[in-house]
C-alpha cells in the first residue's frame, strides 16, 4: 500500500513544483517586464545583452558631461559679455574724457573707471559649480601659487602697491591662475578643450586689458608732473589726450578679442548641443534593441501565466484526492 501510494505522490508532488516554478518565473516577468531571469534562461543572449547595457550606461555619463558643459558654456558666454560691454564702457569714458566740455570732471570719471575695473575683475572671477571659469586648470583657491598676492582667495584681485612715476596710483592686477587647457571626453573617440583662457579675454598673462584700463585710470585721476590728484579745473594737456586715444584704441583691441572669445565658446556650446542630439538619438535606438534583446512578451506571459494558474488549481484538485487516505490506511 506504502509503495502504490509513493508511486503516485512523488510524481505528483514533482509536477506541483514544476507548476508553481513556472508561474514564479512568470510572474516575476510580468512584474520587471524581462524576459531573462537567470543566467540559465538564455545564455546565448547575455553577452549581447551585457554589451548594449553598458554601452547606454556609457553614453549617458557622456550625456551627462555635455549637458553640464553645455551649461557651463552659457555662464561663460554671459560672463564674457558682461566683460565686453563694461570694456566699452571704459572705451566711451576714454573718448568722453577728450571733449573739451568733459575736461573739468577728470576726476569723477577717474573714479567712474576705478568702478568698472572692480566690476570686470568680479566678473573674471565668476565661477560655475564651484570652479572658476577663468582661471585654467586652477579651478580651486587652494591650487594658487602661495608665493603670489592673494587677499581674496579669487583668480583676479586689484592691489595696491607704492606709487611709482609710471603708476601714480600702485594699482596693479594680480593673475593667480593659469593658462592650461582644460580637456572633456566629448564621446569614446573624442576631445575638446572647454575653457575659455584668461589670456584670450585680458591679453598677455591674463592681465594686459587691466594694465591699459589702469593707466588710463591713473591718466584722469593724477598730474603727471608730481602725482599728485588733479582739482576739479584740471584738463588735460595735448599730448594726454593723444595718449588717451591710444589707450582707447588698445582697449578697444581687447573687446575685439573678447567678441572673437565669445564667438569660438557659443561654436563649442553648438558642437556639443549637436553631439548630445546625436548620443540622445544612439541611446533611443540602442534602447529599443535592447529591449527586444531582453524585454518579455506581455501578452505571451500573460497567457503563460493563466494557463499556470489554471494548471496550479487542477492539480490541487487531483492532489486533494490523491491525498483522502487517512493514516490509518497505512498502518493496516
Amino acid at each position: 500500500m506504502r509503495v502504490t501510494q509513493y508511486s503516485v505522490i512523488n510524481p505528483y508532488k514533482q509536477n506541483l513544483e514544476d507548476i508553481q516554478q513556472r508561474r514564479y518565473e512568470n510572474q516575476l516577468r510580468m512584474s520587471t517586464g524581462k524576459e531573462i531571469l537567470s543566467l540559465g534562461d538564455a545564455p546565448e543572449k547575455i553577452a549581447p545583452i551585457k554589451k548594449l547595457t553598458s554601452l547606454i550606461k556609457q553614453n549617458g555619463e557622456y550625456l551627462d558631461n555635455l549637458e553640464e558643459q553645455i551649461s557651463q558654456f552659457q555662464q561663460t558666454e554671459n560672463y564674457l559679455n558682461a566683460i565686453a560691454d563694461k570694456m566699452e564702457k571704459i572705451r566711451q569714458i576714454a573718448i568722453d574724457g577728450t571733449q573739451v566740455g568733459n575736461m573739468g570732471n577728470l576726476s569723477v570719471l577717474g573714479n567712474y573707471i576705478k568702478g568698472i575695473i572692480t566690476d570686470i575683475i568680479r566678473d573674471g572671477n565668476a565661477d560655475y559649480n564651484g570652479s572658476f571659469l577663468f582661471a585654467g586648470t586652477k579651478t580651486k583657491a587652494e591650487s594658487f601659487d602661495e608665493s603670489l598676492p592673494n587677499g581674496n582667495d579669487m583668480p583676479f584681485e586689484l592691489v595696491e602697491a607704492e606709487p611709482t612715476d609710471t603708476n601714480p596710483s600702485g594699482l596693479s592686477v594680480v593673475f593667480k591662475g593659469n593658462q592650461e587647457n582644460k580637456i572633456l571626453n566629448k564621446d569614446q573617440k573624442a576631445t575638446e578643450i572647454v575653457n575659455t583662457k584668461s589670456q584670450e579675454i585680458f591679453g598677455v598673462n591674463g592681465t594686459g586689458a587691466f594694465e591699459q584700463m589702469i593707466a588710463l585710470y591713473n591718466l584722469v585721476t593724477y598730474n603727471p608732473d608730481d602725482g599728485t590728484t588733479r582739482g576739479v579745473d584740471n584738463v588735460l594737456a595735448v599730448d594726454e589726450v593723444n595718449k588717451m586715444n591710444e589707450i582707447q584704441k588698445k582697449i578697444a583691441d581687447y573687446s575685439y578679442a573678447i567678441n572673437q572669445t565669445t564667438s569660438r565658446n557659443g561654436a563649442r556650446s553648438n558642437r556639443f548641443q549637436i553631439l548630445r542630439d546625436q548620443i540622445s538619438e544612439e541611446n533611443l535606438r540602442l534602447e529599443g534593441y535592447l529591449s527586444q534583446k531582453s524585454d518579455a512578451d506581455v501578452a505571451k506571459t500573460a497567457l503563460n501565466l493563466s494557463k499556470d494558474e489554471y494548471a496550479l488549481q487542477y492539480a490541487l484538485q487531483v492532489g486533494g484526492n490523491l491525498l483522502q487516505n487517512s493514516l490509518f490506511d497505512f498502518i493496516r
